[in-house]
């Protein structure tokens, strides 16, 4: 793929593998718009790399198709990286009882169904050109750290979106 001069959206942008991955496409000539949580970061990088920024949580609709409308306002969008991911861990079952549904809820939310929403080919954010889309499916794929779950079946879910699109597994290159 092409770089130079062509358009690329990374959620998680602001800190750690999207910020080096929006870091990299500029290097390289590319156009960059960050999908993040994190305004202060986000919005301090996408100045320093000349691109832009947009709060996005990955996992609402509305705020996927915005961070997609904001890169295509630069030009069509060809590439699609998801870096935005969230690890939080407690114990399936501690001494003050079972972990909490919501944590468990907000991480499928966050890296499962997030990663879904922004692919344009597969969830809810469509773009007329095709995008070359990839994600970080999660090195963190074992099951008991600390007694408890840690990126809840983002791999096994994400192969199976991939495999119903006929796309690439990118689940088990992670």
């Amino acid at each position: 793929m092409d770089i130079q001069d062509n358009v690329f959206l990374v959620t998680g942008g602001a800190s750690g593998l999207g910020a080096a991955t929006a870091q990299l496409i500029r290097n390289h000539g590319g156009k960059v718009i960050l999908a993040d949580m994190n305004e202060a970061g986000g919005e301090k990088l996408a100045k320093e790399l000349g691109g832009v920024f947009v709060k996005c949580d990955v996992s609402r609709e509305e705020d996927g198709q915005r961070a997609v409308e904001a890169a295509t306002q630069l030009g069509s969008l060809r590439g699609l990286v998801n870096c935005a991911g969230i690890a939080p861990t407690a114990k399936t079952v501690g001494k003050d009882g079972p972990h909490v549904l919501d944590l468990f809820a907000n991480t499928i939310g966050v890296n499962l169904i997030g990663t879904f929403n922004i692919d344009p080919a597969g969830g809810g954010c469509h773009v007329e050109e095709r995008t070359e889309c990839c994600g970080r499916a999660g090195r963190d794929r074992e099951h008991g750290v600390g007694g408890g779950l840690r990126w809840p079946d983002r791999p096994g879910g994400l192969r199976s979106i991939e495999r119903r699109r006929g796309g690439h597994d990118f689940a088990d290159h992670a």
